[in-house]
C-alpha cells in the first residue's frame, strides 16, 4: 500500500526531525564526553574572552594583534547570550556548542534537499562529529 503525497511529505518532515534530533544529541555527548565544559579555557579561549568582554562592556570591538581578525562574527553573535548568561569559560563552551549543532542541523537539511539519501548524510556528519571541538 502507498502512502497518499501528504503523509509522504509529513513522514520526509518527521524523518529529517528524529534525524536532526539524533544528530544533534551525539554532538552534545561527543563534546561532553571530551570535556567540553571543565569550566577552564581551551585552545585560545582566553583572547576570545577578553575580545567579548571588552565588547560586552563597552560596545568596541578591539582585537588581539593574532587571533581578533576571525572573531567579529562571533563575537557580534555571543553577544545576547553573554548578555543573558554573563562571560565565562562555560558560557564561551556552550554558545560553541550552540552554534555547532545549528551548523550541524541546517547540514542536515542541505544535504536531504540536494537528495541525498538519509544514509548518506547522516553517515557524512556523523564522520563529522568524531573530532569534538576541544580536540581539534
Amino acid at each position: 500500500m502507498e502512502l497518499r503525497a501528504p503523509f509522504r511529505r509529513l513522514t520526509a518532515r518527521w524523518a529529517i526531525g528524529i534525524d536532526i534530533t539524533v544528530l544533534v544529541l551525539l554532538f552534545v555527548f561527543v563534546e561532553v564526553v571530551a570535556g567540553a565544559f571543565p569550566g577552564t579555557p581551551i585552545n585560545d579561549d582566553w583572547a576570545y574572552a577578553r575580545i567579548l568582554e571588552e565588547f560586552v562592556h563597552t560596545g568596541r570591538f578591539i582585537p588581539l594583534n593574532w587571533i581578533g581578525m576571525n572573531l567579529f562574527t562571533q563575537t557580534v553573535m555571543a553577544y545576547p547570550f553573554v548578555k543573558f548568561f554573563g562571560v565565562g569559560w562555560s558560557t564561551l563552551h556552550l554558545f560553541a556548542l550552540a552554534m555547532g549543532a545549528t551548523a550541524l542541523a541546517l547540514t542536515l537539511v542541505w544535504l536531504r534537499q540536494l537528495g541525498t539519501s538519509r544514509g548518506t548524510a547522516f553517515t557524512l556528519l556523523w564522520l563529522g562529529l568524531r573530532t569534538p571541538s576541544s580536540l581539534a
